[in-house]
Formats: C-alpha cells, structure tokens, sequence
C-alpha cells in the first residue's frame, strides 16, 4: 500500500506543479509579449488624444500649444522630453522605472513657449548622457503662428509622418531604449522647432499591472501547499480504494490457483475496476470449462486406448486358454484391433504435434481440385467433387490433405444415407471457403466438435478417435484460416475458410 501510494502521491504532486509551472510560464510568456507592444499601444493612444483635442480646438489667443498637448497625458505616460535638434532638452516627470529625470530645465510658473525662444535650456554631452538609437517621429504638429512677436496660435495640424529606420539621441542616464515610446515632430511655420519625446511606465513598473502580476504569483505561491495537502489527501484515497480492488482480484486468484473456479466479484462503479472483474469471473469459468473437459479428455482417451487393448487381451487369453483357435481369422482380429489403436496413437501423437511450437507451415501452390481428388483416392472412397478446374490454392499440402483426409472421412462416417460427399468450393471477400458435405444430423446440444475426443454421439458407440475435428482445427489456425460445422436441411456442411489473400484463381 505504502508503495502505491507514494507513486500516486508523487504523480498528483508532479502533474499539480507542471500545471502550475505551465500557468507561470504563461504568465511570464505574456507579460514579457506585452513589453513589446505596451509603449506603442499607449503612444498611440496619447497620439490619437492629441489629434482630436486639436481638432476641436479653438486657438484664439493661444500662445501655450502645450497645454493641448500635456492634456491628454493619462497614468500611462511617466514623463516628457522636449528637446532641439542640438541637443537642448526640457525634461520632467519620471523614467519607466519611477526614476527622476535629472532636471535639465523646467517650465517656469507654467508660461513656457518653445525650444527656440528658452534661453535656460542646457544640453547632454559626453560621459554625463546615455546615447540610445531610437524609432526615427511617428507623429508630427504643425503650428501656424501669424505674430512672430506675440506668439499667437491661430492653428495645429497634427499628422503621420512617414518616416523609417532609427536615430541617435543622447539623454539623461536614467533613460534606457525602453522608456522612449515614441516621438513627436513640431513645427513651427514649416520650420522644424522641436521633438517631444514621450516617457511610459514599464509593465513591471505601472501600478495595475505590477499589482495584478504580483497577486497572481502570491495566489500561485498559496497554491502549492494546498496542492500538496490535496494531492497527500486524493493519494491516500485512491491507494486505499485501489488496494481494496487489488485485494480482491488478489484473493480471487489466489481461489482460481487452489481449483476454486466459481468466483464472484464484487460490483465496482469505476468502468476500469469492473472490466478487471468481469475478466476475472470469466477466467474462472474457462477454467472450470477446460477443468472438466480435461477431466472428460482423460476419461475419452483411456477409453479409446483401451478398448482395443481390452480385446486384444480378451483374444490372447482366449488362444491361450484354448477358446479361440490361432488360426487366419484370428490373427486378422488381432491386427485389426492393433491398427485400430496403432491409429489412436498415431492421432494422439499428430494432434499434440499440431500444438507444439515445432510445428511449421511451409506453404506452395496446388490445384485444388486435383488435391481434392488425390485424397478421395487415398481414403479409398467416392465423392463428388464439383470444383473449378482454375483454382490453385496456397498451403501446405501434407497438412491440407491431412485435414481435407480428416473432414472427409468424419462425412463418410456419419452419412445417413448413401449419397456421395460433395466437394465444392466458393469465394468470398476474404477466404477461399472450401466444402464438404454430407447427408446427416447433428445432436442437440450441439457438442464441442473442435475440442479434442468429441463425438456427435454420445455414447460412442460409433468408431473414430475423436479427433479428427480437432486435427483440421488445428491445421486451419496454422494457416490463419477457419474451419466450422453447420446442418442446413438434413446436410451437414464443413466450411474450411482459407485467407484470401493465400489463394490464387488461375484464369
């Protein structure tokens, strides 16, 4: 039991963690996914704000654009860059880490106007910034300004640029490639004034994620302990349950091996379980069955041994006692009763061949017809053969005179009339079924014909070493054909099914 239960605690354990594992690796695969579209999702976002809060804009008196512009700022977006095309930049908010931006410059009481125009601006140069090679402005603002002096906004046209490849930027050292989302060109009177870099959250980083991720792997980390207490628990169960379903087929066996054959399982409602018990009470019965035909297989062969050795004896003390005279008759009595069981023995000896692992089935073409009328003239016997004159069939011939010899003999011998057996064959989609009939009546029940030393009567009365039957059985499941018995109308038919595909219809 201990042993069970350890295979099915630590097979419980290992599938909970590879589910688990499976869902992390999921987790951490999508999470990792969403890094490399979340900057553009979110820019693109903030880009199509900024497009429509210009659209509706009314520009009377602007002299602050970015007031539009910063307006659609949502909690994505950490920080801003605004900087010139020599370097100058305006920084403030955070990196996608929640790092400050060392300030470079800053708006002053909220009334920054542009790049051009700041004389407070200062630069990143040399070792004090991070060269990062970035995506070349997805989104450009156009801004029309009539008064140069007044820096009055009469209108901003925001719109795609086409632009490919990448650029060189040196920032702050706390700006990596993944804080830059994306770029956006200004222009001022169709001169370019400056690029607005836009700053987003990491996914790790961003609050709703960071919390969400976090509560899933905490979730994932309580899990595991309690799959280990589940698995412990559905263990012990299913052991417990299993070894009683073990114990039973155990005893139940352990009954068929003392000789005990009438089993009974008890019912189970697992379909496995039930199976395994039916298979068992089935075993018991086939063995009661071959128990008590071995017994009668015993009983059928000493009396068929014996009865020409009992008259043997009975004619020897006979010609010793002087009741029977040693003259031509009985010498033939003598050696009639010693073929009889020379025959007997010789059908014991050639069945139990048939079951040895020695024997073969070496297999050549021959005309069935021809075998057919070769064996009628070894039985000495007449038949009608009403086979084509084509039909070639693929076998081992001593076997398949061996058992045509066999079934043919048991239809002369049990004949109820005088009619000539028929010999005729037929082709179906997957044997080459080969016939012999004869007029007679099979006994009701109908007797194991093919197990070995069964007779149609019951009293054997009538001649035959019983196995006949079993000998063509035999030779049939050598040649992975069939072989049955059947009355139809008061004749008896013997179907011998060989493989399609081991016959050959010569044209």
């Amino acid at each position: 039991m201990h042993k069970q239960f350890y295979r099915l605690f630590i097979s419980i354990v290992c599938i909970v963690l590879a589910a688990i594992l499976f869902q992390v690796v999921c987790i951490t695969f999508f999470s990792r996914s969403l890094v490399y579209v979340w900057s553009s999702q979110v820019f693109d976002e903030f880009a199509e704000n900024v497009e429509s809060s210009l659209k509706t804009a009314d520009f009377e008196g602007t002299k602050n654009i970015y007031d539009y512009v910063f307006s659609n700022v949502s909690e994505r977006i950490s920080g801003f860059i605004l900087r010139s095309e020599d370097g100058q930049m305006l920084t403030f908010g955070q990196s996608g880490k929640g790092k400050i931006i060392p300030q470079l410059s800053s708006f002053v009481n909220n009334t920054f106007t542009y790049m051009q125009h700041v004389s407070s601006s200062s630069s990143v140069q040399g070792s004090s910034g991070n060269t990062l090679e970035i995506n070349a402005p997805k989104y450009r603002i156009d801004i029309t300004i009539t008064n140069p002096f007044v820096m009055e906004v009469t209108d901003a046209v925001f719109s795609r640029t086409n632009y490919k490849g990448k650029t060189t930027v040196t920032y702050p050292q706390s700006i990596t490639r993944s804080d830059v989302a994306g770029t956006i060109e200004i222009f001022i009177n169709g001169s370019l004034s400056a690029y607005l870099d836009v700053l987003v959250y990491s996914v790790d980083y961003y609050t709703p994620t960071k919390f969400i991720l976090k509560e899933v792997y905490r979730v994932m980390g309580f899990s595991i302990p309690i799959a280990l207490v589940l698995a412990f628990i559905l263990a012990y169960v299913l052991s417990r349950k299993t070894e009683r379903k073990v114990k039973d087929v155990e005893d139940a066996l352990s009954k068929l091996s003392k000789g005990q054959f009438d089993i009974t399982m008890p019912p189970s409602k697992i379909e496995e379980y039930q199976k395994i018990g039916d298979s068992v009470e089935a075993l018991g019965r086939d063995l009661r069955r071959h128990s008590a035909s071995r017994k009668e297989w015993i009983r059928n062969i000493s009396h068929d041994l014996n009865t020409p050795v009992t008259s043997m004896n009975m004619l020897l003390e006979g010609i010793q006692d002087g009741m029977f005279p040693l003259n031509e008759d009985t010498v033939k009595a003598l050696k009639k009763e010693n073929d009889t069981l020379m025959s007997r023995i010789a059908s014991v000896s050639y069945y139990s061949y048939l079951l040895s692992p020695d024997a073969k089935c070496e297999k050549s073409e021959m005309s069935l017809k021809t075998e057919a009328e070769n064996v009628v003239m070894t039985a000495k016997a007449e038949a009608d053969i009403k086979i084509s004159d084509d039909i070639t069939i693929y076998g081992d011939e001593k076997l398949v005179s061996r058992a045509f010899f066999e079934v043919l003999k048991n239809a002369i011998e049990y004949r109820t009339g005088s009619d000539n057996p028929l010999w005729r064959a037929t082709v179906t989609d997957d044997y080459l079924v080969v016939t012999i009939s004869n007029r007679g009546r099979l006994p009701d029940p109908l007797p194991q014909f093919f197990e070995p030393w069964a007779r149609g009567d019951a009293s054997r009365t009538q001649g035959g070493s019983g196995l006949g039957l079993s000998i063509v059985y035999q030779i049939m499941e050598l040649h992975g054909g069939k072989v049955s018995i059947k009355e139809e109308n008061g004749i008896v038919s013997v179907d011998m099914s060989f493989p399609f595909f081991d016959y050959v219809s010569v044209v």
